[in-house]
C-alpha cells in the first residue's frame, strides 16, 4: 500500500488561488495593471517627496530585493497571506505618495453631509476603487487573510470615527445654528474606502502564479526607479539653496 502524503505549507497555508484558469489569469492580471497605474502617478513631481519618502523607497527596495529575489520568495509564498502582505506594504506607501499627484484636477463630489464644501478624490484613489470594483467577481472568494484583517480593521475605524462625529456632534455644537466641522470625517472615511480597494486589488494581484511572481519580482525595481526619480528631481533645488 502506498503511504498517504502529508499535507505541505503550500497545500494548507498558500494564497487562496487554488486555481491557475484563464479566469482568474485575467481578474490578476487586471489588478496588477490597476497598481501600475498608481506606480505611474508615484513618478509624476507634483507629489513632491519629502527626504523621508525618499528613504523609505531605498530602505523597501532592499527589503523587497532580499524577500523576492531571493530563495526566501518560496517561503513566503508558502505562508497564507504572506505575498498580499508584502505586496500591500509598499503598495500603502507607494499610493500615499500617488494620491498627491494631481488632487486639484481630480472630481468633485458634493456630500449631503457637508453640501457647500465638495471633496475631491484624487486619480488614483479612483483607479484603485475601479480596480476593486472591476475584479470583485475574481478576489469575491479568493480573500486572504491579511486582506480580511485590513478590511475588518477599516470598518471599524469608519464605525467607531462616525460614533465619535455622531456624539461630539450631540453635545458640543458650535454656536446656535452651526454644527462640527464634518470635514475631517469625509477625508477620514474617504481613506478608509481608498486603502480598503487598494488591498483587494493586492490581493487580486496575487491570486495568479504567474501574475503575482511578475509583479513582486518588480517591486525593487521600481522602488529604485521612484527613489532615482525623486531624488534626481530634488537635487538640482537643493544644490540652488
Amino acid at each position: 500500500m502506498q503511504a498517504a502524503s502529508n499535507p505541505t505549507l503550500t497545500d494548507t497555508n498558500s494564497i487562496p488561488d487554488s486555481t491557475t484558469s484563464s479566469r482568474t489569469l485575467i481578474g490578476a492580471t487586471i489588478a496588477a495593471v490597476a497598481l501600475g497605474l498608481v506606480v505611474l502617478l508615484a513618478f509624476s513631481t507634483a507629489t513632491k517627496p519629502q527626504p523621508a519618502d525618499e528613504m523609505t523607497f531605498a530602505v523597501l527596495a532592499l527589503m523587497a530585493a532580499v524577500c523576492f529575489w531571493t530563495p526566501l520568495y518560496r517561503w513566503c509564498e508558502r505562508q497564507e497571506g504572506g505575498l498580499p502582505f508584502g505586496l500591500s506594504a509598499v503598495m500603502f506607501i507607494i499610493y500615499g505618495l500617488a494620491r498627491r499627484a494631481g488632487p486639484v484636477h481630480g472630481v468633485e463630489f458634493h456630500l449631503p453631509i457637508d453640501p457647500e464644501d465638495p471633496i475631491v478624490v484624487s486619480y488614483a484613489a479612483m483607479v484603485v476603487v475601479a480596480g476593486a470594483v472591476i475584479t470583485l467577481p475574481f478576489w469575491w472568494r479568493s480573500v486572504s487573510r491579511w486582506t480580511k484583517a485590513v478590511l475588518l480593521g477599516s470598518a471599524l475605524i469608519a464605525v467607531i470615527a462616525c460614533c465619535i462625529f455622531t456624539f461630539l456632534k450631540g453635545y458640543y455644537p458650535v454656536g446656535s445654528t452651526e454644527i462640527i466641522d464634518p470635514a475631517p470625517l469625509v477625508f477620514l472615511l474617504s481613506q478608509v474606502v481608498e486603502f480598503a480597494a487598494l488591498a483587494l486589488v493586492c490581493n487580486a494581484a496575487c491570486l495568479h502564479p504567474k501574475v503575482r511572481g511578475v509583479v513582486m519580482r518588480a517591486l525593487p525595481l521600481i522602488l529604485i526607479a521612484l527613489w532615482v526619480r525623486h531624488h534626481s528631481a530634488t537635487a538640482p533645488t537643493e544644490e540652488a539653496e
